[in-house]
């Protein structure tokens, strides 16, 4: 019995023990430590690190103006006009390109910037949300495939502080880490920190580390989204790269593929930026951001429908090594009854049969803080529908899957929208 009181005492001690050093992430922590300052300023020298400059293997050839006469550009055009001028009936508020062959076909803005009720161009600049993620992957794959990391290596080579274990890389990628997701359990430590005083990767692994919730579920068991996984991968390519994550990508993806209103930032940052956007609902009333907008990596990255579209024609021309290219577009979903793909970093659909694939579009949807976007890629003949929407009206991914009915002539479907969100 005194034992037993024993151990009672011994967990309650320990209990409060957790709560008292997890107490200290509650509120502000506007003044970094002489630890975080030096490690901010290391992320920000150039790391050594070898990547291969990038070389298209491929370029858009013959006349442009036969090339739209052969793909009906005109009829597709006004099709798409007359599809999104709907939505746009309906409330939608943004940008949308549509390119077929490398050729864009379609390029037009609906709506304000929600700020100063600007009308928003082409050069409008968006919160990707989810679609984020498509960036962070290939940030890590391309430190995949210059050698830098492993796939298939545990995390901990890299996070060897991370009290998780037995998970790969690979399992960040395709989200089957079994890892809680923090969009939730930091909101039980955070609930009354000021918006504006973002919480960033380097505190969420702090937080991981100092106090980490249990695991939902062993490592590769089942697919099942999570938001801490690309946060993680984020935090991974500073740690081996020795920059900041925001800088990496500027440096090996945005400025190579000359992505110049492409950045990774904060909300309060970039309302200082020309041509920035504001989330808001379908009614025009803002959003406002919260402590979670500093953590990058699964969201936090802003571009434009032009931006993204010299994203895709690197993505197809080569930007990726072929074999690791077509691994990303691999479903590893492989659990029965389970209806969605998902690859290293893209969600998958494909036509046809289990015997017989007639086409593939890899794609990523997103939607955080009123902004709703949409990337779908149609592998088989290089098409891409871009739709980056600052509110939160509905029917925004729909539209976006409609889109390659009329890329091939056909009537689009109507069918309820989908959800593909950051908290999906």
């Amino acid at each position: 019995m005194k034992n037993f009181q024993a151990k009672g005492i011994i967990f309650l001690f320990s209990l409060l023990l957790l709560t008292v050093t997890c107490s200290h992430f509650n509120g502000s922590q506007n003044t970094p430590g002489p630890q975080m300052l030096d490690t901010i300023i290391n992320m920000d020298t150039i790391a050594n690190i070898q990547i291969k400059p990038y070389t298209p293997t491929a370029k858009t050839s013959g006349n442009l103006q036969e090339l739209k006469l052969n793909l009906n550009a005109s009829a597709k055009s006004d099709r798409f006009d007359t599809m999104f001028t709907s939505l746009h009936n309906t409330g939608f508020s943004g940008c949308v390109l549509v390119a077929q062959q490398g050729v864009i076909l379609f390029e037009k803005c609906y709506g304000d910037s929600n700020i100063d009720t600007d009308s928003l161009t082409n050069n409008s600049i968006f919160q990707l949300a989810s679609v984020s993620k498509t960036i962070t992957a290939t940030a890590a794959l391309l430190l995949i495939d210059n050698n830098i990391i492993g796939l298939d290596s545990n995390i901990n080579r890299y996070l060897p502080e991370l009290p998780y274990h037995n998970i790969t890389v690979r399992q960040l990628l395709t989200h089957r880490s079994g890892l809680p997701n923090y969009v939730y359990f930091t909101d039980e430590t955070y609930f009354d920190r000021l918006d504006n005083d973002y919480m960033d990767n380097n505190e969420l692994l702090t937080y991981l580390v100092e106090c980490p919730p249990p695991i939902n579920l062993q490592p590769d068991s089942r697919f099942v989204y999570c938001n801490t996984n690309y946060s993680l991968l984020a935090s991974i390519i500073e740690r081996v790269s020795h920059m900041k994550f925001s800088n990496f990508i500027a440096t090996y993806i945005f400025t190579p593929l000359q992505m110049y209103s492409t950045f990774a930032t904060t909300p309060w940052q970039f309302a200082q930026y020309k041509n920035a956007t504001k989330g808001a609902y379908v009614n025009g009333k803002p959003i406002g951001d919260n402590y979670q907008d500093g953590i990058m990596g699964d969201k936090g990255i802003y571009s434009t429908v032009r931006d993204m579209f010299l994203f895709h024609t690197a993505l197809s021309n080569g930007f990726i090594s072929s074999t690791l290219i077509e691994l990303a577009y691999s479903n590893a979903v492989t659990e029965p009854n389970r209806f969605k793909k998902y690859g290293l970093g893209w969600r998958i659909y494909e036509a046809g049969d289990k015997h017989h694939i007639t086409s593939k579009i890899v794609y990523h949807n997103g939607w955080w803080h009123g902004y709703r976007t949409a990337f779908h890629r149609r592998l088989i003949d290089n098409s891409c529908v871009i739709v980056l929407g600052n509110n939160l009206c509905r029917n925004v991914y729909s539209c976006a899957s409609n889109s390659f009915y009329i890329l091939d002539n056909l009537s689009p479907k109507l069918e309820d929208d989908t959800t593909d969100s950051v908290l999906d």
